[in-house]
């Protein structure tokens, strides 16, 4: 939550993904922008 929270404040794009196929390419953020992970993501916390 610390890094899209900073992405969000600082304007930088964020590209979620949750499969590691993303990662051959066919995933490309935005100049400037990040790709973050979600593959592990279990559970939200409020």
């Amino acid at each position: 939550s610390a890094v899209v929270k900073w992405a969000n404040g600082n304007n930088v794009p964020v590209v979620p993904v949750s499969s590691k196929v993303h990662f051959h390419g066919s995933t490309i953020p935005k100049q400037g922008g990040i790709v973050m992970d979600l593959g592990k993501m279990n559970r939200i916390i409020e």
